[in-house]
């Protein structure tokens, strides 16, 4: 299921509630994720005002498992960041 198709990000009640989010955010995932697609989490990321996204490259749904350095550096770096 893709973003435009997910009735959960769809809901404006929701799409509010992600714009409401203005918190520093890493909304982190799998590039080739087939259980819960990259466009999910780009629209997410999208729709929250201080989120940054990124796509672990060749991981998939347990991209935590699948690419432990990448995301543990993206995640270090996000932390260490100011904006």
């Amino acid at each position: 299921m893709v973003a435009a198709e997910d009735p959960w990000l769809q809901s404006n009640a929701n799409a509010n509630a992600l714009r409401a989010i203005s918190t520093r955010t890493l909304v982190i995932t799998g590039a080739k994720d087939v259980i819960t697609p990259p466009a999910n989490s780009r629209y997410i990321a999208g729709a929250m005002p201080n989120a940054k996204l990124i796509l672990v490259s060749g991981a998939g749904h347990s991209f935590l498992f699948q690419e432990p350095l990448q995301v543990a550096s993206s995640v270090a770096k996000f932390l260490d960041s100011e904006s």
